[in-house]
């Protein structure tokens, strides 16, 4: 499902399912994609999981590895950190409820996606 989104040139598809929304840019290539940190995939950046954990614990790791690597670590829009060279810029919501879609146990859907 796309939509228009912020511009003409840019839409996004929501997939539900899946906990993901995908945003294409004015030729229909892939430019950015947000995991709902409750009902899409885990995502880890190498050993850190960024998603189903603290966000303050995540902040840490991030700007660890950050220095650790050499990275340039600043902070976007919303107060959280981004590292441009991997791509990465976190936006973190306090959480309003479970969806139901979870696996037993608070687990999420098989499919882990890593850099």
């Amino acid at each position: 499902m796309s939509r228009r989104g912020w511009a003409t040139s840019m839409g996004w598809g929501r997939y539900t399912d899946w906990g993901v929304t995908a945003v294409y840019g004015e030729d229909n290539s892939l430019v950015a994609v947000a995991v709902d940190a409750m009902d899409g995939p885990l995502v880890r950046l190498g050993n850190i999981g960024l998603t189903a954990r603290a966000p303050s614990e995540v902040r840490v790791e991030l700007r660890e590895l950050a220095l650790r690597e050499g990275a340039s670590l600043r902070v976007n829009w919303s107060g959280d950190p981004e590292v441009e060279a991997w791509g990465i810029s976190m936006d973190a919501a306090q959480e309003s409820g479970t969806s139901g879609t979870r696996a037993p146990g608070g687990g999420f859907p098989a499919g882990e996606l890593e850099r």
